[in-house]
C-alpha cells in the first residue's frame, strides 16, 4: 500500500533538512536508548508500591516530594542555562563555554550543599510543623545526599544537552535505571522506607558517575575545558537567566508540595497520596517521549535564535507542537480505556484510582504542548515571561484544588486542578511566544 503523497513529501523534505536530521537523530537516541530507563523506573515503582503498600508508599512519596521542593533551589536553574549557552557558543566562543560549564558545576555544588545542610538540620521542623509527619524525620534527613546528587545530575544533563550529546544522555540514564531496580526493590523489601530511600539514592549516584565519564570524553572531543577559575565572569547569566528559571521552578515545585501536604492531611491522606503518585507515574511515562522532544528543541531553537532565523524557528516550533499533541493524545486515549487495569497493577488499595488516572493522562496532552512553548521561551531568553505564567499556574493549581475538594475530596480533586492549571499556563505561553516572534520579525525587517 502506497502512503499518501503529503506523507512522502514531508519525509522527503525532512531528509533534505539538516535541522530535521539532527532532531530525528537526537530523538531516536533518547527514545530507544533511554526509554528502557523509564521502563525500569516504572517497574521499580510498581515493585516498591506492591512491597510497601499504598499507605507506606504514600509516606515515601511525601518524603521525596519534600526533597524535590529543595532541589529547585539547589540547582539554581544552571541546567537550563548550560543547555542554551553551550549550544549557542560552542562553535564561536569555546573559552566562554568552558567558563559557563565551570559556573554551572560550581554553583550547582555550592547551592545544593547549602540546601542539603539546611534540609538536614530543619528536617525536624519540616516534618513536625509543616507536613505533620514527625515519624518521617529520619527518612527526610536520609534524603539530604539525594538532594545534592539530583542537583549535580541536573547540571550535568544541561551541559550534555548543550553539546547535543543525546546518545550519552540515553546511555547514562539507561545504565542507572536498570541498576536502580535491584537496589530500590530489595531495599524496600528488606529495609522498608529506609531501604527504599537508600536504593533510590544509589540509582541517582550511578547516573552521576555515568554522566561524569561521558562529559570527560566530550570535553576532549570538542577541545573544551571546564574553567572553574574565572568562571564568575559569567555571573550575569545567573541573574538574567538562572534567577527567573529558579523562581519559576520554585513556584511549580512549591505549589506541588503545598498540594501534596493538603492531600496528605485529609482523612486517609496517605492512601490518596499513594494513588495520586502511582497515577502520576503513568502520566510521566506517557510524557516521556514528548519531554525528550521538547528538551531536544531547546538547543536547536537556541541556534536558530542566535542566527535570527524567525521563519525556521516558527516552523520548528509548530512541527513539534503537532507531534507532541498527536503522540500524547493517542497514548492518553489508551490510558483512559485501560485505566482500571493499569491501577490494579499497583496492588491492593490502588484500584479505586481509575478516575484519577483518567484526569492525569488527559492533562498530559496539555502538558506536552506547554513543554514545547516553554522550550521556545527558554531559547528566546524570555525566562521572566515563563515565571509570570508559571505564577498563574501555581495559583490556579492551589485554588483549583481547594475549590474542587469542596465537591469531591482526595486525589481526584488534585488531578482536576492540575488539568485546569496547565490549560491556563499553555494559553499564556502560546500568546507570549507569538508576541515575541512578531516583534523579532519586525526588528529583522527594519534591519
Amino acid at each position: 500500500m502506497t502512503p499518501p503523497r503529503f506523507i512522502t513529501r514531508s519525509l522527503a523534505r525532512a531528509r533534505r533538512s539538516p535541522l530535521a536530521r539532527k532532531f530525528v537523530n537526537g530523538l531516536m537516541w533518547l527514545t530507544f536508548g533511554a526509554a528502557p530507563s523509564r521502563a525500569a523506573a516504572l517497574l521499580a515503582t510498581v515493585l516498591v508500591a506492591r512491597i510497601l503498600g499504598s499507605e507506606t508508599y504514600g509516606e515515601l512519596t511525601l518524603a521525596r516530594s519534600t526533597v524535590n521542593a529543595f532541589v529547585t533551589v539547589a540547582t539554581f536553574g544552571m541546567g537550563r542555562a548550560a543547555a542554551k549557552f553551550v549550544a549557542e557558543l560552542l562553535v564561536t566562543d569555546k573559552e566562554r563555554v568552558g567558563r559557563i560549564i565551570g559556573l554551572n558545576l560550581v554553583s550547582s555544588l555550592v547551592t545544593s550543599a547549602l540546601a542539603a545542610i539546611f534540609f538536614f538540620f530543619f528536617a525536624d521542623y519540616l516534618c513536625t510543623s509543616v507536613i505533620s509527619a514527625p515519624h518521617l524525620v529520619f527518612q527526610v534527613r536520609l534524603c539530604a545526599p539525594l538532594l545534592v546528587l539530583t542537583a549535580l545530575v541536573g547540571a550535568q544533563v544541561g551541559v550534555l544537552t548543550g553539546f547535543q550529546a543525546y546518545r550519552e544522555i540515553a546511555l547514562g540514564a539507561s545504565i542507572s535505571g536498570f541498576l536502580m531496580i535491584p537496589f530500590y526493590a530489595l531495599g524496600a523489601r528488606y529495609g522498608g522506607l529506609t531501604g527504599a530511600t537508600l536504593g533510590f539514592t544509589t540509582g541517582t549516584l550511578w547516573n552521576f558517575l555515568c554522566n561524569s565519564f561521558y562529559l570527560g570524553r566530550l570535553f576532549r572531543k570538542h577541545g573544551v575545558r571546564g574553567r572553574f577559575i574565572g568562571c564568575w565572569r559569567e555571573t550575569p547569566v545567573l541573574w538574567n537567566f538562572c534567577l527567573p528559571s529558579t523562581l519559576l521552578s520554585l513556584l511549580m515545585s512549591g505549589a506541588t508540595w503545598v498540594i501534596t501536604i493538603c492531600l496528605a492531611r485529609e482523612p486517609n491522606g496517605s492512601s490518596e497520596l499513594g494513588i495520586f503518585d502511582a497515577a502520576r507515574q503513568i502520566q510521566t511515562a506517557i510524557l516521556y517521549l514528548p519531554t525528550l522532544a521538547a528538551n531536544i528543541v531547546v538547543p536547536m531553537l537556541s541556534e536558530l535564535n542566535a542566527s535570527r532565523d524567525v521563519l525556521r524557528y516558527t516552523k520548528t516550533l509548530r512541527v513539534n507542537i503537532a507531534m507532541n499533541a498527536c503522540f500524547t493524545g493517542a497514548l492518553a486515549s489508551l490510558g483512559i480505556v485501560c485505566s482500571r487495569v493499569i491501577m490494579r497493577a499497583f496492588g491492593a488499595g490502588f484500584d479505586g484510582g481509575a478516575d484519577v488516572l483518567c484526569a492525569l493522562v488527559a492533562t498530559s496532552v496539555v502538558m506536552s504542548v506547554a513543554n514545547v512553548y516553554a522550550s521556545a521561551l527558554t531559547a528566546l531568553g524570555a525566562l521572566w515571561s515563563r515565571f509570570f505564567y508559571t505564577l498563574a499556574w501555581s495559583g490556579t493549581a492551589i485554588l483549583g484544588t481547594l475549590a474542587f475538594s469542596l465537591v469531591r475530596s482526595g486525589a481526584f480533586a488534585v488531578a482536576l486542578a492540575m488539568l485546569l492549571a496547565y490549560v491556563v499556563q499553555t494559553i499564556g505561553f502560546a500568546l507570549r511566544v507569538r508576541a515575541l516572534l512578531r516583534v523579532r520579525a519586525e526588528d529583522i525587517q527594519r534591519l
